[in-house]
């Protein structure tokens, strides 16, 4: 049973309004703090590790089963991302086109808000008929005056990202890193990837790492069982 599920059988059996469960249970003075707080364990299990003794007990149910609830709902989320995540790739890989980026010398741009306007500069896009049309190698003929004249446009750095550094030539969607082709500046191909940065570093958001949530979980259980021994 996911914790959103136990936590209202709960409150219907003891008969808790939401009121009650956010002054009784969670112990809040400010009511509209609380029932926030309430509506968010409510909808989808957002529950604290902190909490989880207090919640236990004020729905006089053990601090294991309601972890186990938790653990649940975590797998349940990590499932939904997972899929959320393949969906999300499978698009990607549709559209894909390739494309050339350089890195820059700075891993984070700064100021933040400058990068998330000029990371657009980092790339040249090619039409998805460029890798059917061309062979590899006349593409990289192509993508090599693109390096040079990418370069000498852009004086050679990106505002907020600073100085490029060498360019890399992403070819198709399912590329490992040590695929990719590299440049340097001079449109030279790099054949020693070595220490050498792959990874464009887009500007963006990223969603939480409920990895690290679920292990919580399973070590605050572990804790519980070790107490009774």
């Amino acid at each position: 049973m996911k914790s959103y599920e136990l936590v209202k059988l709960k409150m219907l059996e003891l008969g808790f309004t939401r009121n009650q469960f956010a002054t009784q249970v969670l112990g809040y003075k400010n009511i509209n703090k609380g029932l926030r707080k309430v509506d968010g364990i409510l909808s989808d299990g957002q529950i604290l590790i902190e909490d989880v003794q207090k919640i236990a007990k004020g729905l006089s149910i053990t601090e294991q089963e309601l972890l186990d609830s938790m653990i649940e709902t975590e797998q349940e989320s990590q499932n939904n991302e997972e899929k959320l995540r393949k969906e999300e790739r499978d698009l990607e890989r549709i559209k894909f086109v390739p494309y050339l980026y350089c890195i820059n010398e700075y891993r984070r741009p700064q100021p933040i808000f400058v990068a998330a306007l000029t990371q657009g500069l980092r790339y040249i896009y090619y039409p998805k008929e460029f890798t059917t049309d061309y062979t590899l190698e006349e593409q990289l003929k192509q993508v090599k005056f693109d390096v040079v004249e990418h370069y000498i446009k852009n004086e050679g750095h990106i505002v907020a990202f600073g100085k490029i550094l060498y360019y890399i030539y992403r070819y198709d969607f399912d590329l490992t890193f040590s695929e990719l082709v590299l440049f340097d500046i001079n449109g030279e191909i790099i054949t020693e990837k070595e220490g050498l940065r792959l990874n464009e570093g887009r500007v963006g958001l990223y969603i939480k790492n409920s990895k690290t949530h679920i292990e919580q979980l399973f070590e605050a259980k572990k804790n519980i069982i070790d107490r009774r021994n």
